[in-house]
């Protein structure tokens, strides 16, 4: 018997406010691609964030809770980097149901790729299936070796990333463009697509 279910597909950008999007009309920047998705599918155009912070915005996102309710006030990275059994994330953990519970329970698979920063535990209690999700893309950063190219996570590189750094502890990133040293189809980003 077919399933006839639709499939959901929950696409996030990572810091980008929605009127650089070109479908708003409000935008030099061009978003052919968003454009075409929101045009065709569901676009959340009057959604608010709980936090500037990525971490405790993407907890809130996920369980529809406020980020001290869900146990996450800041940046994750000590969730993703203590999932090593010694009681980081493990003793600490996150409150809440995450949406993706009551999908499973009806028999959909949940998946995910990409950014996560909300602990390894999580991601893997919550779905059926992970790609491209550690902390520091560490998988990444060996793929480039493999393929003899700089690591294209560039905040590993000091010296490379020094002009989208802060001089400031604690060397946060800063806004900046610049012309990257690596071919589009090696690029982080594509390396993610291409897990999904």
């Amino acid at each position: 018997m077919a399933d006839n279910r639709p499939n959901i597909l929950l696409l996030i950008t990572d810091n980008q406010r929605y009127d650089t999007l070109g479908i708003t009309g409000r935008t030099a920047c061009r978003t052919p691609t968003w454009d075409r998705m929101a045009e065709g599918g569901l676009c959340f155009d009057r959604m608010r964030t709980t936090s500037p912070v990525c971490s405790p915005a993407r907890a809130s996102m996920f369980t529809g809770m406020q980020p001290q309710q869900v146990g996450m006030t800041t940046i994750g990275f000590d969730y993703a980097e203590n999932d090593n059994g010694t009681g980081g994330e493990e003793a600490a953990g996150l409150n809440g149901t995450p949406f993706m519970q009551p999908l499973r329970e009806a028999g959909y698979e949940a998946l995910y790729v990409g950014k996560w920063h909300l602990g390894e535990h999580n991601v893997r209690q919550w779905h059926d299936g992970i790609a491209a999700t550690n902390q520091a893309f560490a998988d990444y950063t060996q793929w480039c070796r493999l393929h003899g190219l700089p690591d294209g996570y560039i905040f590993h590189d000091p010296q490379r990333s020094g002009h989208f750094r802060s001089q400031h502890p604690p060397h946060m990133s800063i806004p900046r463009t610049g012309v990257f040293d690596l071919p589009d189809d090696k690029e982080q980003n594509f390396w993610i697509l291409s897990h999904a």
